[in-house]
């Protein structure tokens, strides 16, 4: 081959080269377009979900001073951009209510620049306070370096009211139980036993170590009963004893009757089911009583 024609055939070989380069580069840059423009696009509908969520919203600096909010901190709080942006989260919404140790958290977080989650008392712009669920995520910039906040405030202000509704409601009927002139359990559809008072553990002599236990299966009370003899002598083992009493608490009737205590005591007990399964029984002293009725057999005959 001439020296002519050697040069011509790597000139076309080069040209095919650069031509094939030249392709791969633009179809790379294309699809790095297509990257850089879904990823654009994941963001703005990103950005769209944060501005429109319920849920507040802050995006604050290093120092907790709040640079941007959404339309959910404005609905929920009261405070346009004008008056939040500059402002700590603490100074526009705090209220002399707040928990001293939760308010503490939130610092301490912003301090070390960690994640924090509590629920807070605020106070909006109106004046009116408001339970928030409050969370707090760091933010770092690519090198690592913290940038900032993220925090997300949920109101759960209704759900507080109910608590403390229920709550007192609970301490309500907490104190009627423990001030009944009778002793009481009941037990659920599960055999344990959900609640009871001081009058109950009392009249049937059960330690204190076993009424802590939580939960208490009613199974444990009736082998605590049979192994000190409380059943008499029914002629079956203890665990005969504790299967048979047990399988007929799982199908509860309504029951009233007389129970002579080893000790003497006489107990009236007085049973019922309860809808859903499970069952409630009182337990009263009617040592007095049953005395008098033996008496009066007595001068009878």
């Amino acid at each position: 081959m001439s020296l002519t024609s050697s040069l011509w055939a790597m000139g076309a070989l080069f040209g095919v080269l650069l031509a094939f380069l030249g392709w791969r580069f633009f179809r790379y840059q294309r699809q790095t377009l297509a990257l850089v423009e879904a990823n654009n696009r994941k963001l703005r509908e990103l950005a769209a979900v944060v501005r429109h969520s319920s849920n507040a919203v802050a995006r604050l600096d290093r120092h907790l001073h709040i640079m941007w909010i959404n339309e959910g901190f404005t609905r929920l709080y009261g405070y346009t951009a004008d008056e939040a942006i500059g402002k700590t989260p603490g100074r526009l919404l705090g209220s002399e209510k707040a928990d001293s140790t939760v308010l503490a958290q939130l610092k301490a977080a912003g301090s070390l620049t960690q994640s924090c989650r509590v629920e807070v008392l605020n106070r909006t712009k109106a004046g009116t306070e408001v339970w928030i669920d409050t969370e707090i995520q760091p933010l770092f910039d690519d090198a690592g370096v913290p940038t900032g906040f993220i925090e997300i405030g949920t109101d759960v202000t209704q759900r507080k009211a109910l608590q403390d509704s229920l709550k007192q409601q609970n301490e309500v009927m907490q104190t009627i139980i423990e001030n009944l002139p009778c002793g009481l359990s009941v037990v659920d559809a599960n055999m344990h036993v959900i609640q009871s008072n001081q009058q109950f553990a009392q009249l049937l002599a059960f330690p204190e170590d076993l009424m802590r236990r939580n939960p208490l299966p009613f199974e444990q009370l009736i082998r605590f009963n049979a192994e000190r003899g409380e059943y008499g002598d029914m002629g079956t083992s203890v665990e005969q004893t504790v299967q048979d009493v047990v399988a007929r608490a799982r199908q509860p009737q309504a029951h009233r009757f007389d129970r002579i205590r080893p000790n003497g005591t006489a107990l009236e007990v007085v049973g019922a089911p309860m809808p859903g399964g499970g069952f409630i029984t009182t337990y009263a002293d009617v040592t007095s009583r049953v005395k008098a009725e033996q008496a009066l057999r007595l001068n009878q005959e």
